[in-house]
């Protein structure tokens, strides 16, 4: 009977689905009646048995991705993950310590701040927005390719901004091409490290978003003692001359496509181990059914509205409360540094199966929120730092684990259409969320309610989280549910088995 009720259910799940085949396979099997103990206890050896076989499957992929020069795991494992975080902490670095260029822009162009300050808003939005199309140029041309067209396209981008006679010349020469080939970079290095691990897959991933941390922390000081030795536009040369050491660390990823990945079968997702069928079905159909990536796409698209809003309104605040701007100028020092800390650490701590990623990322978000409630009364240096510390730790705990589990929530021949699809979702409210923010200062003369809508941004996106555990219920309570009457089946199927 065991045996016939593995294959009922082995046969089930191929056809109908997991949780359909348990419902069925009650009444394709004689002796077993709906509320049966005996039913339970053969599905419980079931789904031990398919646990054992997933170990046997994680084994299998290791040796699949030895076949074609990937040791998951192992030394050239770390190294391209290092690799790829150089890369991103170069780019991140372009567009996230844009302020840095400000004054002197300003001082040179004689644009007001807005106009001025669009040209870093517009690189960040745009590096987001192309996601889909440095996804396909992954799939397509493979990783290593697309991230050394990045780091050219980055190169000429700022050569050709050093030269730029004026300020809306930059809309083209550093939002446009520069964005684009940091999209090039970020996106390869999503799609080519997780391919490279299997046990310290989130660790892995963790290390990698911290591009926009290592950005603030490292590539802000570099940047300003360019500006200090200097002037901005041999600054611009000498940063297309530190980009084009992307396309050195690019030689250490393998030159495989995504096809010639799947010609070999390679599966690299342990938790949800999936074959690779020679027909594929549309990409476009696997990500806009998938609920999981939708709700972790709906999350950072509301949140992102209000998260960046301190980046761009913090020391502008400082000073109106007293503190010098060049004492707040460590408060990114601090924001990044504590991002990195926080980064590395909930990426260590995912590749526990027992940790709800979700509910770190809930609490990240509202501690934010509430954070950013109480700044409306910091009056001192000391109450601003600590701020710095609570915001870049939280904002690393965040992006941290959303990247893990975009990556985590399709089958690995899908991560980089997944992190095309969020990347384009989420890169409006990047864009919008501080230029809102500046509106409700300009219109209301003050920084509390700029900072009030932007925690009511953040507080809803949190919620949107808890339809996580929503549909996990809804799945659980549809496989644990076993009663179906036998009229409801076909009459062929009862003399399948």
């Amino acid at each position: 009977m065991a045996a016939r009720m593995s294959f009922a259910l082995y046969f089930g799940e191929t056809v109908l689905g997991t949780s359909t085949a348990m419902k069925r396979s009650s009444a394709w099997i004689p002796g077993i009646g709906k509320n049966s103990s005996d039913m339970k206890k053969l599905i419980l050896e079931y789904q031990s048995s398919k646990q054992q076989s997933s170990c046997h499957l994680a084994e299998g992929n290791s040796s699949k991705l030895n076949e074609v020069g990937i040791k998951p795991d192992g030394f050239k494992s770390y190294t391209v993950c290092l690799a790829a975080v150089i890369c991103n902490i170069i780019v991140c670095g372009y567009s996230y310590s844009f302020g840095l260029l400000l004054p002197p822009l300003l001082d040179h162009f004689k644009e007001d701040t807005a106009t001025t300050a669009y040209v870093g808003s517009l690189c960040m939005s745009v590096s987001c927005l192309l996601g889909p199309v440095a996804s396909s140029l992954c799939d397509r041309y493979g990783c290593r390719a697309t991230t050394i067209s990045g780091g050219i396209t980055c190169v000429i981008g700022l050569l050709m901004t050093s030269q730029a006679p004026s300020i809306y010349c930059m809309y083209l020469t550093f939002s446009v091409i520069v964005g684009f080939g940091i999209c090039c970079v970020y996106t390869a290095s999503f799609v080519i490290v997780p391919r490279y691990f299997l046990k310290r897959r989130s660790l892995a991933t963790g290390a990698i978003t911290c591009g926009p941390a290592g950005g603030l922390l490292v590539m802000g000081p570099f940047l300003q003692f360019l500006l200090d030795t200097l002037q901005w536009r041999k600054a611009f040369i000498a940063m297309a001359g530190l980009a084009a050491l992307i396309c050195l660390f690019a030689l250490i990823y393998d030159p495989l496509t995504a096809k010639e990945i799947s010609d070999f079968g390679v599966v690299s997702n342990t938790k949800q181990p999936h074959a690779i069928c020679a027909k594929k079905s549309s990409w476009t159909r696997n990500i806009f059914t998938n609920p999981v990536l939708l709700i972790w796409s709906a999350c950072p698209a509301v949140a992102y509205l209000g998260l960046y809003v301190p980046q761009v309104l913090l020391v502008k605040y400082a000073e109106q409360k007293g503190v010098p701007p060049d004492e707040s100028a460590i408060f990114f020092c601090y924001i990044g540094l504590t991002s990195a800390v926080a980064r590395i650490l909930v990426g260590h701590v995912c590749d526990f199966k027992c940790v709800k990623v979700e509910l770190i990322t809930q609490a990240a978000i509202y501690i934010n929120g509430a954070a950013m409630c109480v700044l409306s009364r910091a009056d001192s240096y000391s109450y601003f730092l600590a701020y710095s510390l609570v915001y870049g730790f939280c904002d690393g705990l965040f992006g941290s684990t959303v990247n893990i589990q975009v990556v985590g929530s399709v089958k690995p021949h899908l991560t980089s259409k997944a992190i095309g699809f969020w990347l384009a979702v989420t890169s409006p409210s990047i864009a919008a969320g501080p230029p809102i923010a500046g509106l409700i200062v300009d219109k209301t003369g003050s920084y509390v309610p700029a900072f009030a809508v932007s925690a009511m941004y953040l507080f809803i996106g949190a919620t949107i989280l808890f339809a996580l555990c929503c549909l996990r219920k809804k799945k659980t309570s549809s496989i644990v549910e076993m009663q179906l009457t036998s009229d409801e089946l076909p009459p062929e199927r009862e003399t399948v088995v």
